[in-house]
């Protein structure tokens, strides 16, 4: 059982609402967990009552793993059940806890996505919605948007559109891509609309007055910002005379500025600016020469100051503001009409996105009620990383819970946790600002009742060793204290303030572990980190890893290993240049970032085929297929199709070689699976034609001996599924599913579940390591800029782009006359600096309490505090603070990088010259395993064989997928007639056939198939799943798969066994138990994030006898993976 400290056990109080703000390592899902625990032990709660809301599907599955084994844990040891209150017996509170175990893949733990989908549908008709609308994928998301703006754009350019000319001359202000980009924005995201049309909404005169209301208020701020700079810079020398009266003036403008018109207040600036120091910020040299002991090194004000300092030289235009004002109206129209275009397009496909589903919910709960009705159903609501939260996101949850909105109201109870340091994702909208509002809201409702505020802080760390913790402390609490922290009701800073970790931690002191060291490089950054981790991994930099036995508690320490390390970076392009560098030095790794699993062999291999198939003249393509496993054409073979076709195609000189008998083997099979694949690609559906292609080409036997064998099966399984998704009910084709493959512009797989490999350097952006820890972690990159974008939209001046600062003179075309800068978005350049510096802050601080045992920082042998940016700057700002009381060690890892051996692995070389020699690894179907649990099995004596062979349960599989999906849809007589049809493509006499189709008709029309309807219109049918095992592939069809929920699949096999009682049922099923459990496996294998499966036997014959019951179920649970490999391998050993 866990044992909570003081601060976590305060964080269980069921009694108020909760704001609990957890440090990185803190515990805090283990606090979830428990209380979602205690929320059903000691409440009479229902599960279905209790609402955990988080950020990503695997963040889901995790805490729904979580409880499901907490409760088994709980239910086999008794004394773990003492930690509760509870008023039932022991024997009640087993039996409750069976119960719960059986519901957990019901259980409302979802995303934001999930738990809005689920209230739609519920409401659908008040929604006025079809019952099987489905979720939009991003991938199909992006292309139906971007061809409703392309349509919105050519209506606006249209000769009879009243918006041609105002259109046209837009372009000459805005680029078409930032116009593209702005509009696009408008129609996906419902919220970024509806502030630019409110933006620009008001009266002109009044708009304008606004601006420059706001303008004038920014001015003596950023003034007032550039003295105190100024001041900070000079004051350690006032020592020195010139110093001290330079630093006596700055403050007596300081002071005054507040108290004038912002016009004195910026000449007052410039002119005691421009008298102490010059344009490059530096103080002036014959000041300094003044002195009586001249200083050094001159006082230099920071890059961020002076450029701030210069955006205060660009005049107030009244003529640009209005020309913003007039171009963003015009913006305002092309969105809207965007949306329209592509609102219409997703009703047309019956799909919803992200943006619909949320405002759709949030449209719900402005009906009281309905309103009433959710929030009734809801008692407790737990919402996890709430730092992550977006503004629509926020104002769902304000209609959610009325404490959020200070009503003093008890239920729904909501428990908000996360860590507002952790916040990192203001490229997706998140608003950290919007943590601090939440528990500003929670701490003034629980003060209506009591004294207890419900603010609760976790600051413990049980990640890092002590050590480390302050390092982090002295680098992060440098680093945030720069700033001041916002007060608690402040609603436009987002800064925030820091809070120390506590080490939760207490390892006994040794030499080489909870180190932080510096590796400077001299420009040739990434080959200085590849170094370091070579010579870390050789034991020539010496950086020991410390773990404690569970058992004993003792500690013990071990070398390095490559899974120990973890290169964290803030950009993808640099993550995959070093992937480059340790590929070539024999550095094992795996890569993290949106576009490396479409980057990977296996996925290129199979876009390059389908791509070929539909397009021969493409000779990439086709090279990139002759030259995969799939054909195995070696380099001279390639050469000469290439030579034969050099004045057509590839395609065309490999038929040429196999006309005039100049082939080889290999060609010739290429050339006729070329001319095989182009026909069926155009007959089969896509998921299964490349399935076929596998099983034709002997695929999986050219990776038997791969050492990423389970890696490529996994991934090859993933692009049948994005397959699947992009075209199964979209109207999309074989074009749309070779785009869906293509390396995204932007992470598609935000959400996807990191599976981090043994053995290998993990490699990833700063970002896509939340929620991961890593024994050693190099930070690199530091000095990468962050992102910038032509538009800006903030608080205090809305909306603002950059407009062109040269014109063309009317009289004269090759005269330029030049125009002022954009006051408003000069200063809203400076606005958004102070945003992105915040958020970088947060960032190194994600980035550093990602370590348990070391940190090594890459930083360039120049002096980052003069020559440095980003994070790298802020870093060596902490270092060279003396209060920081920083310990580190610096590392020269010299200029040769060796290569990386290793005695522990060893790669397997294969070659798959053709034709192929069939290694020793065998594929199994699951029903070639029966013979294994049915060699003396009875159960099958007296069927008819007639209505019980193989023949008639094949036509009966095939009726039944033809029509379980659409049955509800459609007319009795309809579905008789497909099934008829799909039945007379069997070898069936009439009699028999006639049975068939009562027996079917009887199924769809049983209880059990009723009261499943509705997962059946989401239902996958006979799909293929493939997984590998020592030196068996397994690969199984299954009947109908559904995922019930984001960790629970269900998997339905037909059978047309004669049974004719429930005991005769459950002996036949019993025959089948190691098919299912395969099943079970498959699922398991392709679906990292599934935590249970259901199988399911559905016995036809029972339907049409009027059997009560006519399936057999059985749940399998991810940790009983070893147990069904052990016996799936012991059945194999006996076929």
């Amino acid at each position: 059982m866990i044992q909570f400290h003081d601060e976590q056990r305060a964080a269980l109080d069921l009694h108020v609402h909760c704001a609990v703000h957890a440090n990185a390592g803190s515990g805090k899902t283990s606090v979830l967990t428990h209380r979602f625990l205690k929320i059903l032990i000691e409440t009479p709660t229902q599960l279905d009552q209790i609402v955990a809301i988080t950020f990503t599907r695997a963040s889901a599955a995790e805490m729904r793993e979580r409880v499901h084994s907490r409760l088994v844990s709980l239910l086999h040891n008794p004394e773990d059940r003492l930690f509760f209150t509870t008023s039932l017996t022991d024997e009640q509170l087993c039996i409750r806890i069976r119960n719960w175990i059986n519901e957990i893949g019901q259980s409302r733990i979802s995303t934001f996505h999930s738990f809005c989908s689920s209230i739609i549908r519920q409401y659908a008709d008040d929604l006025d919605l079809e019952p099987d609308v489905r979720d939009l994928e991003d991938a199909e998301a992006a292309a139906l948007s971007a061809e409703a703006v392309d349509d919105a754009m050519r209506a606006a350019l249209a000769p009879e559109s009243p918006l041609r000319n105002a259109t046209l001359a837009l372009f000459d202000d805005v680029s078409i891509s930032s116009a593209t980009n702005i509009i696009t924005r408008m129609a996906r995201t419902r919220q970024f609309g509806i502030e630019l049309r409110d933006n620009v909404s008001m009266d002109t005169a009044l708009w304008l007055l606004k601006q420059h209301t706001e303008l004038l208020r920014l001015t003596i701020e950023f003034s007032i910002e550039v003295l105190d700079e100024a001041i900070t810079v000079l004051s350690p020398h006032v020592e020195f005379e010139n110093y001290r009266t330079a630093v006596e003036q700055l403050q007596g403008v300081r002071s005054s500025v507040s108290s004038i018109h912002a016009a004195e207040a910026i000449e007052l600036t410039n002119s005691v600016f421009s008298k102490w120091f010059t344009k490059e910020g530096e103080f002036r040299a014959e000041h300094n020469k003044a002195s009586k002991d001249v200083v050094l090194v001159r006082p230099k004000i920071s890059k961020s100051a002076l450029s701030l300092y210069k955006s205060l030289q660009t005049p107030w235009t009244p003529e640009r503001e209005l020309q913003l004002f007039e171009i963003t109206k015009l913006l305002v129209q092309l969105g809207a009409s965007a949306l329209d275009k592509y609102t219409a397009k997703k009703r047309e496909r019956n799909c919803l996105d992200f943006d619909d589903m949320i405002g759709m919910v949030i449209r719900l709960l402005n009906d009281p009620g309905v309103a009433s009705s959710i929030r009734n159903s809801i008692h407790y609501l737990m919402v996890d990383e709430f730092q992550d939260t977006d503004p629509e996101q926020y104002r769902l949850l304000e209609l959610l819970v009325p404490a959020l909105r200070g009503i003093n109201e008890q239920r729904p109870n909501v428990f908000i946790v996360g860590d507002y340091k952790q916040s990192i994702y203001g490229f997706r909208d998140a608003d950290v600002r919007l943590f601090r509002r939440a528990t500003q809201a929670i701490k003034r409702v629980n003060l209506m009742r009591d004294s207890d505020d419900g603010y609760r802080h976790l600051a413990r760390s049980y990640r890092m060793h002590q050590d480390l913790c302050s390092v982090v402390n002295g680098i992060c609490g440098s680093a945030f204290g720069s700033v001041d922290a916002p007060e608690p009701d402040d609603v436009l800073s987002y800064d925030v303030a820091y809070t120390n970790l506590i080490a939760g931690l207490s390892i006994p002191p040794l030499d080489d572990v909870g180190t932080c060291s510096i590796v400077r490089h001299n420009g040739d950054e990434i080959q200085s980190i590849a170094r370091t981790i070579i010579q870390i991994l050789n034991g020539t930099i010496r950086r020991d890893i410390v773990e404690q036995d569970r058992v004993t508690g003792e500690w013990s320490t071990r070398a390095a290993r490559p899974d120990d390390i973890a290169v964290l970076m803030p950009k993808n392009d640099l993550v995959q240049e070093l992937a480059e560098v340790l590929r070539s030095h024999g550095v094992p790794f795996q890569m993290h970032n949106g576009r490396s699993f479409f980057s990977r062999p296996e996925v290129c291999d199979i876009r390059a085929m389908l791509t070929t198939c539909i397009d021969p003249s493409d000779d990439l393509a086709t090279a990139i297929t002759m030259r995969s496993p799939l054909l195995r054409c070696n380099d001279a073979e390639i050469t000469a199709a290439s030579l034969a076709g050099r004045k057509s195609s590839m395609r065309d000189g490999l038929l040429r070689l196999v006309q005039e008998n100049r082939a080889t083997p290999a060609l010739i099979a290429a050339n006729s699976l070329f001319e095989r694949w182009s026909t069926e690609v155009l007959t089969k559906p896509t998921p299964e034609f490349i399935r076929s292609v596998l099983h034709t080409t002997r695929w999986h036997e050219t990776i038997a001996n791969d050492t990423r064998r389970d890696q490529i099966l996994a991934n090859v399984e993933k692009v049948i599924d994005i397959v699947r998704k992009t075209i199964e009910g979209t109207g999309a084709g074989i074009h749309d599913a070779i785009v869906a493959l293509e390396p995204p512009e932007v992470d598609r797989e935000r959400e996807g579940h990191v599976v981090l490999e043994q053995g290998v350097v993990q490699l990833m952006t700063i970002h896509a390591s939340k929620g991961l820890e890593f024994g050693i972690v190099i930070l690199g990159g530091l000095q990468a800029g962050g992102r910038s974008g032509s538009s800006i939209l903030t608080d205090q001046l809305g909306f603002t782009f950059a407009l062109p600062e040269k014109q063309v003179s009317l009289d004269d075309p090759s005269n330029l006359t030049s125009m002022s800068p954009l006051l408003s978005h000069e200063l809203n350049k400076r606005l958004n600096a102070r945003r992105d510096d915040a958020e970088s802050r947060r960032k190194l601080y994600v980035a550093l309490t990602r370590a348990k045992m070391h940190i090594v920082l890459s930083m360039s042998e120049e002096n980052p505090e003069v020559d440095g940016k980003g994070l790298e700057l802020i870093v060596s700002k902490a270092l060279s603070d003396s209060s920081s009381r920083i310990s580190y060690t610096v590392l020269y890892p010299g200029t040769d990088t060796p290569m990386y051996t290793s005695s522990a692995t060893s790669k397997v070389e294969a070659d798959f010259t053709f034709p192929i020699e069939a290694p020793a690894l065998e594929l199994l179907s699951p029903s070639r395993l029966l013979h294994f649990d049915m060699r003396d099995d009875h159960s099958f004596s007296g069927e008819n064989i007639a209505t019980g062979g193989v023949v008639y349960g094949s036509a009966v599989h095939d009726a039944l997928a033809a029509v379980v999906r659409t049955f509800q849809s459609m007319p009795v007589e309809s579905v008789s007639a497909e099934i008829v049809r799909v039945l007379s493509m069997h070898d069936l006499d009439r009699t028999v056939a006639l049975e068939a189709v009562m027996e079917i008709m009887a199924l769809l029309d049983s209880p059990f198939i009723q009261q499943h309807a509705s997962l059946l219109n989401t239902s996958r049918i006979e799909t293929q799943l493939v997984g590998a095992l020592h030196d068996v592939v397994f690969q199984g069809v299954l009947d109908v798969r559904i995922h019930t929920g984001d960790t629970t699949i269900e998997v339905w096999d037909w059978k047309t066994n004669n049974v004719s009682s429930s005991d005769q049922r459950d002996s036949i099923a019993e025959a089948y138990s190691i098919q299912v459990c395969t099943y079970a496996w498959l699922c398991f294998k392709a679906y990292p994030a599934c935590t249970s499966v259901v199988t399911r036997l559905i016995f036809t014959k029972a339907a049409r006898k009027g059997l009560t019951t006519i399936d057999s179920a059985r749940t399998w649970r991810r940790e009983e993976m070893v147990e069904m490999e052990e016996r799936m391998m012991q059945a194999v050993l006996t076929v």
